[in-house]
């Protein structure tokens, strides 16, 4: 009987952990929510993808980056993400984060972990853009990455 616990318990881990990891080693090609962006923000900071991976109390936005971003760019600014959604009298919310670029099998990935119940009701788009490492000033840099008709 315990051999039959532990046998369903760490099938399960490892079958969570296996569905999201075979997306990103494959570029997001197996990821039925993703979408092929080809976009840049800034020179030498590009998205070639962006994919919706589901969790079971959230989920992950994931940037696959192009081939030509570099690192250094990246990483020197800040990363916003404002969802439209009618949710409590708002119409949107914003998530921001500093972004460090995770390699995984060659690609590399920027993934921002969100909560899942408030993304659960109608996302009209998602807009992406880039700011200031320290506070968000009025200003932002480059061109904004907009996707819109957004199913989880």
């Amino acid at each position: 009987m315990k051999f039959l616990f532990y046998f369903l318990v760490s099938s399960l881990m490892f079958s969570c952990v296996s569905k999201e990891g075979n997306y990103l080693e494959n570029g997001l090609e197996n990821l039925q929510n993703h979408r092929n962006v080809n976009e840049v923000f800034l020179k030498k900071y590009g998205v070639a993808k962006i994919g919706i991976i589901k969790e079971v109390d959230s989920l992950n936005i994931v940037l696959l980056l192009d081939k030509n971003s570099k690192k250094e760019i990246i990483e020197k600014y800040r990363m916003g993400i404002r969802c439209y959604v009618k949710y409590n009298g708002r119409s949107h919310i914003s998530y921001d984060f500093d972004p460090f670029v995770e390699e995984i099998n060659g690609y590399n990935y920027l993934i921002r972990k969100i909560k899942r119940p408030i993304l659960e009701k109608r996302v009209d788009s998602i807009d992406f853009y880039l700011y200031d490492r320290g506070d968000y000033k009025g200003k932002t840099y480059g061109k904004h990455i907009l996707l819109k008709n957004i199913k989880f």
